[in-house]
């Protein structure tokens, strides 16, 4: 794997073969600590895609969860072969060994997607995968859109939230306007499509691990000379997540304050992607091995 990508030596996982190389839609889910809740996500995800995209892969990537998160992904993976085709879901699996933050998940599910456009969401489904169709049809309509973001804060947004969250919330609004990064509305919504050329060089250009990651990826957006833009969705807050208003939102305030000095003084160089077309890249490297295991299967490789 490629150093540039900075991902620690993952695992691959498949649930028959991968899915055709380029894909429509690749949906990207990091995963810590999910075995509760990702089960009926995956159902979710399986059942709806084929709806909104004509070819379409599920990229889980696992963040070193020492719980059995993996292990639930593979039992619902092999109860949805109802679902398949000749018993083969595109279902994707990558593993970090350790633990690295929802930054770096995300950053390995980018790389290892192959799609026109790839959609990042949370494991918990609290903006469920049938938001897509507006994000995707905005896509499609405006071709120098590069990141289209769903919103809890604008019209057409049907929000139900804690009311600690929601507070939290508004005070890291007021940090982000202290440091000249209120770059939209709303920017840390789980909820983002990405067009795929973008996709692949925000993998290798990011480099903020924590949850403060959403900002590095609308700055490097815009510095590619694409737009941005927001959509209202519905969002319903899921209990049982791992994030502290409290504690993550202290780290996230360090972490984009740490990232406004570092675009201050020294901003990474990104190509024009205002002026190309969509490409169909491969990605750099040598990516995880794959093993194609029959109907019903999961393989695991190194």
């Amino acid at each position: 794997m490629s150093n540039s990508l900075r991902i620690p030596e993952p695992t691959s996982h498949f649930h028959g073969t991968p899915a055709p190389t380029p894909v429509e839609l690749a949906v990207i889910v990091p995963m810590y600590r999910e075995a509760k809740r990702i089960g009926p996500t995956l159902r979710d995800l399986v059942a709806t895609l084929p709806r909104f995209a004509s070819s379409w892969e599920i990229i889980l990537v696992d963040d070193g969860s020492p719980d059995d998160t993996l292990g639930v992904v593979g039992e619902v993976s092999q109860s949805l072969s109802e679902l398949s085709v000749a018993g083969v879901l595109p279902i994707r699996i990558v593993r970090h060994p350790r633990n690295r933050g929802k930054g770096a998940a995300v950053r390995t599910g980018l790389a290892h997607a192959q799609a026109a456009w790839s959609l990042v969401m949370d494991a918990d489904n609290a903006c469920s995968v049938q938001e897509v169709g507006p994000l995707l049809a905005l896509a499609r309509s405006s071709p120098n859109v590069g990141l289209v973001s769903g919103s809890r804060r604008v019209q057409g947004a049907n929000v139900k939230a804690v009311a600690q969250r929601q507070l939290a919330g508004a005070i890291f609004r007021g940090v982000l306007h202290t440091l000249g990064l209120a770059l939209l509305s709303d920017t840390q919504c789980g909820f983002k499509l990405y067009r795929g050329d973008l996709s692949r060089h925000i993998a290798r250009q990011g480099v903020v691990d924590g949850y403060a990651f959403d900002l590095e990826h609308l700055l490097l957006t815009k510095r590619a000379g694409l737009q941005i833009a927001e959509l209202g969705v519905r969002w319903d807050h899921q209990d049982g997540g791992q994030v502290s208003p409290i504690r993550d939102g202290l780290k996230m305030t360090i972490s984009a304050t740490r990232l406004r000095l570092r675009w201050l003084f020294r901003p990474p160089s990104m190509p024009d992607l205002s002026r190309v077309a969509l490409v169909k890249e491969m990605i750099e490297g040598k990516p995880a091995e794959v093993v194609a295991p029959g109907p019903g299967q999961v393989s695991r490789s190194r």
